[in-house]
């Protein structure tokens, strides 16, 4: 008989399981941090991505207001993340879809939602045997990981005097997390389901400097803090450990075949809590030059810090991510005030980036080089634009000696004139 408090799956598959399909820091349960349309995503730039104008960008509320039209903006994106021993990973979604309202130029308001963690992995072990009095059974196992946290963030953004700017966001961090531990031994197959839910709360301020001015160049300073304003959080819920003998993986009653124990007899799940999981400070610098009307050369650096007391409880293997510094040189070329022709109307960028991630219980790091562009073009009579991303990196530590890193994503940014009365002739 299976007693639900006393058997769960998950030590006994971890200690007979190997990574299939896993590749670093994609895998594992460590989950990839935001999307890659925020750039604190593992291994992509870091900061300010400038994807609004010269002077704008998502990430950074203190810019919304030079704005001249409310924006609706949507991102969709995928990674693929491919080692030297083979493993592979791959995936695409929607990564952002955002609203930013501008008030004449002196304040603005906007609102999204994203991606901020995804936890999908799925890890098989290999076959092994052993005998059992007279009989030789076969024993693997397998677990299965989907879901995460996503971000639903508000932000303000207005003007201190002629040459700051200031600006916060609060994000809300909600979502769960699903694993089926999976046991085959002989002809017979257990199965066991957890489910997390998770919640917590973020808060960043921002802060710009403009029109600068060092020699003949014109510059400004742009900087950010983060850190959480309410720690996450985890429901756990543990469903009993059953016989799925008609093979559907959940517990249910199929024809003549019956789990065991069936469906209307297994117990409540056994529910716990548990606080402070995930509560990171970060801090983000960048600098950028004007070269010319209507380019600029920008540096940025960032760094990440995980202080969550029980962050191991988010990760498979208990080894989360403690830091994360990167930094990054990108050379930006923005359409100008009027676009006739087709070539003024294109904008582009291209630069290279490092990334150095750190891990708890792990003296192990994983490091990254990559280059970066964009291609975006603008259309309509307002300033709207779609734009094309793609970057190239390669990772080095983990699992396989040398990882390649590619990611993609196409923005849509769409504006118009909002909330104006217009005088009737």
């Amino acid at each position: 008989m299976c007693n639900r408090n006393r058997v769960t799956l998950s030590g006994l598959i971890l200690s007979v399981t190997i990574l299939a399909g896993q590749v670093n820091v994609g895998g594992t349960g460590l989950g990839d941090f935001a999307s890659s349309a925020q750039p604190r995503w593992l291994g992509n730039t870091p900061g300010f991505s400038f994807d609004l104008s010269s002077k704008a960008s998502t990430s950074d509320p203190s810019s919304w207001r030079y704005l001249r039209f409310t924006i609706i903006k949507a991102n969709y994106g995928g990674v693929s993340l491919k080692g030297d021993n083979g493993l592979f990973r791959s995936g695409s979604n929607l990564n952002q879809i955002m609203f930013i309202l501008p008030i004449k130029q002196k304040y603005a308001f906007g609102l999204g939602l994203e991606p901020y963690l995804d936890q999908s992995y799925h890890l098989t072990s290999e076959i092994s045997t052993f005998k059992s009095w007279e009989d030789t059974l076969t024993l693997s196992g397998s677990m299965q990981s989907a879901g995460g946290m996503s971000q639903a963030f508000i932000g303000f953004g207005t003007r201190f005097n002629e040459r700051i700017d200031v600006g916060i966001k609060f994000s809300g961090l909600f979502g769960s997390r699903r694993v089926k531990s999976s046991l085959d031994l002989g002809n017979d197959n257990f199965v066991q389901w957890t489910r997390s839910d998770y919640s917590g709360s973020l808060v960043q301020f921002y802060l710009s400097f403009n029109d600068m001015q060092f020699h003949s160049y014109s510059l400004w300073v742009k900087t950010s803090l983060g850190l959480a304003f309410s720690p996450v959080s985890i429901t756990k819920n543990q469903y009993q450990l059953f016989q799925d003998v008609n093979e559907s993986g959940i517990n249910d009653d199929f024809h003549d075949l019956y789990d065991f124990p069936s469906s209307v007899a297994n117990l409540e799940p056994v529910s716990s809590t548990i606080n402070d999981v995930h509560a990171p400070f970060f801090i983000e610098l960048a600098t950028g030059v004007h070269t010319g009307k209507t380019s600029q050369l920008v540096t940025q650096v960032s760094y990440w810090k995980e202080n969550g007391k029980n962050a191991d409880e988010a990760t498979l293997n208990h080894q989360p991510l403690n830091n994360n510094l990167n930094w990054s040189l990108t050379w930006h070329k923005f359409t100008g005030e009027y676009t006739k022709t087709l070539p003024s109307r294109l904008r582009y960028s291209t630069g290279i980036y490092g990334s150095q991630f750190n891990f708890t219980g792990n003296s192990v790091g994983i490091n990254e080089v990559g280059v970066t562009t964009r291609l975006g073009i603008k259309f309509g009579v307002t300033d709207n634009y779609i734009d094309f991303d793609y970057s190239y990196g390669l990772r080095s530590g983990g699992l396989s000696p040398v990882d390649t890193i590619q990611k993609f994503s196409i923005n849509l940014s769409l504006s118009d004139i909002w909330f104006v009365k217009r005088r009737e002739i």
